[in-house]
């Protein structure tokens, strides 16, 4: 398995500043045929985007990110 760090540094849920404690992990489908987790992180790693904040994600690969 491959490990990714990509670290949303844009996202309004990293620059507020707040820790989040994570107290477990969900897996889930977003409900599209995507392969690659980096479409993710390059969608959602901006000022703009306020609708989710992440912990990660999973690609079909299996690598982290």
């Amino acid at each position: 398995m491959k490990l990714v760090e990509s670290i949303l540094t844009k996202n309004p849920c990293y620059t507020a500043g707040r820790k989040i404690t994570v107290k477990g992990l969900m897996l889930h489908s977003v409900g599209c045929p995507q392969p690659s987790a980096q479409v993710f992180v390059k969608n959602w790693n901006k000022a703009s985007y306020d609708r989710a904040c992440v912990h990660g994600f999973i690609d079909g690969k299996g690598d982290f990110l």
